[in-house]
């Protein structure tokens, strides 16, 4: 809201009084005027109205400071009211994009952490499917019983720093039938449980079912 000047508010009141009044309330305070109009018109016919436009002409003037500053101040506060609003909502939205911001931060923190769980995890099907390979590998000549060995230690390192959440029955029901049909020994069965053993000592907490 733009500043008043008191000066031109006592230069209308003294003008017409009441004039000032509408200048420094932008239009709101019409009454002095009307007031001072209404005792014009009627002072045509009667004396006493114009007791009133006197009333007029001597208030208006004494007023003009006391109003021109009531309205700067209202002006300033509500400049200072606004001022304070946009800050608020400026802070506002920076403290909402931060949150958003946090939220998303955790929510690819939880994603990778479940990424890298899940990385981790090891199904009974995924080993015998690469001891089955192995086995393959081995019978066929491709590879000697010593690289066999070497490549069972491999998996079997690998495995222990996964986990799984399926039971023992469920993982152990693909050797069962690869130790029926002779693709794997006993021994390397035994060696499964313990890897299974292992696994569930690892199992995350959060994929606990």
């Amino acid at each position: 809201m733009k500043q008043k000047s008191a000066g031109t508010t006592l230069l209308l009141n003294i003008l017409l009084p009441g004039a000032g009044h509408i200048y420094a309330s932008d239009g709101e305070r019409w009454g002095l005027l009307a007031v001072n109009l209404t005792c014009a018109i009627t002072g045509t016919f009667l004396v006493l109205p114009w007791v009133g436009n006197v009333i007029c002409w001597i208030l208006a003037p004494v007023q003009s400071s006391s109003i021109t500053e009531e309205y700067n101040r209202r002006s300033l506060d509500a400049e200072e009211d606004a001022l304070r609003e946009e800050q608020d909502r400026r802070r506002e939205a920076a403290e909402a994009k931060a949150a958003a911001e946090a939220r998303a931060e955790a929510n690819q923190a939880h994603q990778e952490e479940t990424r890298a769980i899940d990385e981790r995890r090891v199904t009974g099907e995924a080993l015998a499917r690469q001891l089955a390979r192995l086995h393959a590998l081995e019978s066929t000549g491709v590879i000697s019983d010593d690289e066999l060995l070497q490549e069972l230690r491999k998996i079997t390192a690998k495995s222990v720093g996964g986990w799984t959440e399926e039971s023992l029955a469920d993982f152990l029901g693909p050797f069962a039938e690869m130790v029926q049909a002779g693709t794997i020994t006993t021994s390397t069965l035994t060696t499964v449980k313990a890897i299974y053993a292992a696994l569930q000592k690892h199992r995350p907490q959060a994929s606990a079912r």
